[in-house]
């Protein structure tokens, strides 16, 4: 009697365990490149847009550490070409040079704080501006992957981690879906506005 039990439940654990192989093989497994939706060409218009507000909107505070960067790297070579210059026996305005060595060391610490600042307000404003856009992307994504029953996708994305090596066309389903995407009526997507 023990044995025709354990017999039984044996079957009923098999069983279950088919079930969910079955089921498995029967989910649809995709994979989507979400940095593709941030292309010029072929991209999702919307992020794209979204996108190009924003390095806009960053524009300026990206020029101002770029001005520090290109003083420090040719204040930086003009050192190398003194120092090149001292090793060769040409004289060296002593002063001048610490002046100038004060002056780099001075930059770096201003290029570090405007660095610092201009990345904080690239994380903030990409939050404002494309992260709304982006949640109703991905909102969109969950329903089109119900809708055409996929059970499991990969993001194959470099910055994502990009799990899978290798998938066949039939089954990267990002172009279809950009091309859902972009052909849906406009919807509003409401971000906060500029400070």
């Amino acid at each position: 009697m023990n044995l025709r039990i354990n017999l039984f439940a044996l079957i009923i654990v098999f069983a279950a365990v088919a079930g969910v192989q079955a089921q498995a093989a029967a989910s649809k497994i995709v994979v989507v490149d979400t940095a593709a939706f941030f292309n010029e060409q072929g991209g999702i218009t919307k992020i794209i847009a979204a996108s190009k507000t924003l390095n806009t909107d960053l524009a300026t505070e990206r020029s101002k550490v770029q001005a520090i960067v290109q003083r420090i790297e040719a204040l930086t070579k003009e050192l190398e070409t003194i120092r090149g210059n001292a090793g060769r026996g040409v004289p060296v305005d002593e002063r001048s040079f610490q002046n100038k060595v004060a002056e780099l060391e001075s930059l770096k610490r201003e290029g570090k704080y405007e660095e610092d600042k201009f990345n904080a307000l690239a994380r903030k404003r990409q939050s404002e501006i494309v992260g709304p856009v982006y949640s109703d992307v991905l909102r969109v994504l969950s329903e089109y992957v119900k809708t055409k029953d996929y059970g499991i996708i990969f993001d194959v994305a470099k910055d994502q981690g990009g799990m899978v090596l290798f998938a066949s066309e039939k089954f990267d389903i990002t172009k279809d879906f950009i091309t859902f995407y972009n052909t849906r009526p406009v919807t509003t997507i409401t971000s906060v506005p500029k400070p």
